[in-house]
């Protein structure tokens, strides 16, 4: 491939990425990872003060992995919601020789783009050898975003007859949930890899959250003794979340050290990323009437309290009620945030007596897209309070008018006789 070509290849990467930036969940669990997979310095053994060139390959190590985004489109009388899936790249966010004793001439690549899963990239630095024999080790910095801080050295002859060391490669494939509701424990699974062609001895790898909101449940250190070449160990690790944490990413950072074939010890920086995001809960918290008791007939006011209990906003929050009663049936609420009450008032109508059985349907947004809610409850309409009076003074009436009756009828006979 030429450096056009190469060069082609990274702007059509990063047009990809720019393309899934309003993807926002990924839909798999391994994360992309840049590390550096091959180098060729060219010529192999370089005279003294003479130019040549280090050509490095980057590679993102997540085989498949996707994001996904779902959009709903809400026609007025249905609604319907359409899910793409697209590849997660690995974005490179820069590229830099540090010389070591070797003049860099050429070095620096600035806004690289991105690769996609299972891809790989090929950089081209300049150089010019010193004035003296030897071996030298200039190292590649790769950034990465969100994923990998990578220093490789390069080992670089100097009209030198020493054959050059070869090393391993420690490669990390890191395995967490999509999305971690703060409150909530979780598990992040690690798979370390030499992927080199050595053994790397005594590795150490530490495991340091950059938030208070998040805390390691499993040890924060483990050492290895060694991986062979090819040789894969898993860590399974235990975290716990405040359920007050901020929403968004937090950071788990693991610097990795080993020993190299020729005895020196070689560190990298690892990282995994925790999106926290919050999830809201909403229940019915209060019901009452205005008046109270309800009369039949007699408008009324139901006024249904609903009370977020979850970690994230409800919004577009609509309360609508199922019920034999003439009114309002439909509310709109908006929005509730976490631990906060919002009241659903409905205008109704009872034209008879008895239990009235009510659904309340609540439906409302969140992070995680829409969401509903029923809920059961029953309302009770009495006969007016004044009513048995008003039957009780009937019934006397009634009877002292039997009574008046019946007494003139008897007068009546009584004065005939």
């Amino acid at each position: 491939m030429t450096a056009g070509d190469r060069h082609a290849y990274a702007v059509l990467l990063l047009i990809t990425a720019l393309l899934a930036l309003g993807l926002v969940s990924p839909a798999t669990a391994a994360e992309p990872t840049v590390i550096i997979t091959d180098y060729e310095v060219n010529p192999s053994v370089i005279l003294p003060g003479e130019m040549g060139t280090i050509t490095i390959t980057l590679k993102n190590t997540a085989e498949s992995a996707t994001q996904s985004a779902s959009d709903t489109f809400d026609t007025g009388t249905k609604s319907y919601t359409t899910t793409t899936s697209t590849d997660i790249s690995a974005k490179v966010e820069s590229a830099t020789l540090v010389g070591k004793g070797v003049e860099v001439v050429r070095g620096s690549f600035q806004d690289i783009g991105s690769i996609g899963p299972g891809q790989s990239l090929s950089l081209t630095f300049l150089i010019r050898a010193p004035s003296s024999d030897g071996i030298y080790f200039p190292e590649a910095w790769i950034s990465a975003s969100g994923g990998t801080n990578v220093r490789y050295p390069i080992p670089v002859n100097v009209n030198s007859a020493i054959p050059l060391p070869k090393n391993p490669a420690i490669v990390v494939e890191k395995s967490a949930p999509n999305n971690v509701n703060p409150g909530d424990d979780f598990f992040v699974n690690l798979t370390i890899t030499n992927a080199g062609e050595i053994r790397a001895n005594n590795i150490d790898l530490s495991f340091r959250p950059n938030t208070s909101s998040i805390a390691l449940k499993s040890p924060s250190t483990h050492h290895l003794a060694r991986l062979d070449p090819g040789e894969s160990q898993v860590l399974n690790l235990s975290f716990a979340s405040d359920r007050n944490a901020p929403l968004g990413l937090a950071v788990v950072s693991i610097p990795i050290g080993y020993v190299r074939a020729d005895g020196s010890r070689f560190e990298q920086t690892e990282q995994a990323s925790i999106n926290l995001q919050g999830e809201a809960e909403l229940s019915i918290s209060a019901i009452s009437t205005d008046p109270a008791p309800i009369t039949p007939g007699e408008p009324f006011s139901l006024i249904v309290r609903i009370e977020n209990t979850g970690t994230d906003d409800a919004t577009a929050l609509k309360a609508r009620i199922d019920a034999s009663l003439s009114g309002s049936k439909e509310a709109f609420v908006g929005k509730i945030k976490p631990g906060s009450d919002a009241p659903a008032v409905f205008t109704l109508t009872a034209e008879g007596i008895g239990d009235i059985p009510v659904t309340v349907n609540l439906s409302y947004e969140d992070r995680y897209g829409p969401h509903t809610e029923s809920e059961e409850v029953t309302l009770v309409v009495n006969q007016p309070s004044g009513s048995g009076t008003v039957l009780a003074a009937l019934g006397l009436l009634t009877l002292a008018a039997a009574l008046t009756y019946w007494y003139l009828r008897v007068h009546k006979r009584a004065d005939h006789a």
